[in-house]
């Protein structure tokens, strides 16, 4: 349960106050910063339009620790600014929650200052799922939205075929499969293999392909499936490398680099269709030798 602890607090702010906010232990799922907003704030620092802070914290009775709750791009800003430049005369408003059990009451916590009006996306809220699981720690929330979407749609097309009826989520609370379906987790694990590569530098061409749901459905199913033979086919697809130009992967790769730069736009039930029958053939090949 979470509960105001007090009235709020209106601070001066100073260095110091700013330097304490940004340091303090976040809210376990934290959205990552974004530079784009950081700049935005220091330009109205700039510009002499930056005001009054409004910062939330939450004290959890379990551990009587401090969490920052909001505040994290305004108090990270201004703590990393030049002495000369540090506003003077700002005000901080500060309010303080108490929780009784802060791992079941952050999503809460969360949509007080995360809703859907606010400026915070899907992929920060997928971040609080994140934080759940330690070995997920280093993947982008923003891939994570792209797996779960791909896995959605994996439920959906199951459904359709099989004539159950899966528990599915709203796009906003996609990080619950994280949490329902474990697979979905080293699966995830397994395609960020590529684009970690494609982060450190290296060529991976189709890495593309992950922002696709009728894709990566097809590419979830596979590796369920058989994980082997689908990380040789998805990596061939993904690095376009097969030494035959004949093979089906590299054929899956022209269909699909074509459908992405042509003038009519393609579903994602013919992205589905399209590599679910590249796979299908693969696997069955495969499988006869």
């Amino acid at each position: 349960m979470i509960k105001l602890a007090k009235d709020a607090e209106t601070l001066l702010l100073t260095k110091e106050v700013a330097v304490k906010h940004s340091t303090m232990t976040p809210l376990p799922g934290e959205r990552e910063l974004k530079p784009s907003h950081m700049e935005y704030l220091e330009s109205l620092v700039r510009d002499g339009l930056f005001t009054t802070c409004y910062w939330i914290v939450v004290w959890d009775k379990k551990t009587g620790k401090l969490h920052r709750v909001d505040g994290q791009h305004s108090s990270t800003m201004l703590a990393r600014l030049p002495a000369e430049l540090f506003p003077a005369g700002i005000q901080v408003v500060m309010t303080t929650y108490v929780s009784d059990d802060l791992e079941a009451d952050t999503p809460a916590l969360f949509e007080m200052c995360n809703n859907p009006h606010s400026v915070r996306n899907n992929a920060d809220k997928m971040g609080f799922y994140r934080s759940s699981y330690k070995e997920l720690a280093m993947i982008p929330s923003r891939f994570l939205v792209q797996v779960a979407a791909g896995y959605h749609y994996y439920l959906r097309a199951s459904a359709v075929k099989n004539g159950h009826n899966p528990k599915m989520w709203d796009t906003r609370n996609h990080g619950q499969y994280l949490n329902d379906a474990p697979p979905l987790r080293s699966f995830s694990l397994w395609l960020y293999k590529w684009e970690k590569a494609a982060a450190e530098g290296n060529k991976v061409p189709n890495r593309w392909i992950i922002s696709k749901p009728g894709i990566v459905s097809v590419v979830y199913e596979s590796w369920k499936t058989d994980p082997k033979i689908a990380t040789e086919f998805w990596g061939h697809v993904m690095l376009d490398d097969h030494p035959s130009r004949d093979d089906v992967s590299r054929e899956l790769s022209r269909i699909l680099n074509k459908w992405r730069v042509g003038s009519e736009k393609k579903s994602q039930n013919m992205y589905h269709r399209q590599s679910s029958n590249a796979w299908q053939g693969e696997w069955r090949k495969r499988n006869r030798k």
